[in-house]
């Protein structure tokens, strides 16, 4: 590696490290020094990670996870597809390796935040990188609603669920997570759709628990206005959203 010093303080750098023996598997820090004119020195140091593979007979998947509240990197979200699991690092990187082609659906979460899915398709010895997922700190409120029926809102009252009596048959902790943008929606909405990304965003909250099942439909609404009669209920057992 080459260091050119270009005019007044600004530097250059050119060339690369194309030697694999120079690095380790695993985490590596690479030192950066520059010089100007006068003698004027700085360094910087940069960490990464370096993972060996046979590229022939390896696929590999980047990522990155971030608190979409704080807009700060998420360290120690996991991330799981197709029987393999690994954790985001300090910086909010990971990747997963596997020895054939297909389509990956990963599934990001960590305990106290939304869950998030991420999509691609590789073919063997190739890498890819998927959009970043951003992950959203889980409401505070939680509210007990049984078989009587009753609302549950989230902490700043912008968000209602209204569940009539009859909607469930035991009493279930109901809370509801406001998404600040349109960075922390799960995934694609309506993705057969041809849909130009990113979309407006209007208004989308993530109900807990997951899987909770309605017997009949339920009603959310937004700063007193109604934004929906039926939040994907399906009559019998599978109903849920």
């Amino acid at each position: 590696m080459e260091t050119v010093a270009g005019p007044r303080s600004s530097a250059m750098i050119v060339g690369e490290m194309g030697d694999e023996a120079l690095f380790n598997d695993g985490e590596n820090t690479l030192t950066v020094s520059v010089a100007d004119k006068a003698g004027n020195r700085a360094e910087q140091k940069v960490t990464f990670t370096f993972v060996k593979i046979d590229e022939k007979n390896q696929t590999i998947i980047y990522g990155r996870v971030f608190d979409v509240s704080a807009d700060q990197p998420l360290a120690g979200a996991m991330i799981k597809s197709s029987g393999k699991t690994t954790e985001s690092d300090g910086d909010g990187y990971f990747h997963l390796l596997f020895g054939q082609q297909g389509l990956y659906e990963l599934s990001i979460s960590k305990p106290g935040y939304t869950e998030v899915n991420r999509k691609i398709f590789l073919e063997l010895g190739h890498e890819g990188i998927v959009d970043d997922a951003y992950l959203t700190p889980l409401d505070a409120k939680i509210t007990a609603i049984g078989p009587d029926g009753g609302t549950a809102t989230n902490s700043d009252d912008s968000v209602e669920l209204i569940v009539p009596a009859g909607a469930l048959s035991a009493s279930q902790n109901i809370g509801i997570t406001r998404l600040p943008s349109s960075k922390a929606l799960p995934g694609d909405l309506n993705a057969g759709d041809n849909i130009d990304y990113p979309i407006s965003f209007l208004f989308c909250a993530d109900l807990q628990p997951d899987g909770l099942t309605f017997n009949q439909p339920v009603y959310g609404q937004r700063c007193g206005r109604w934004c929906g009669s039926d939040i994907h209920h399906r009559p019998g057992p599978e109903a849920g959203y």
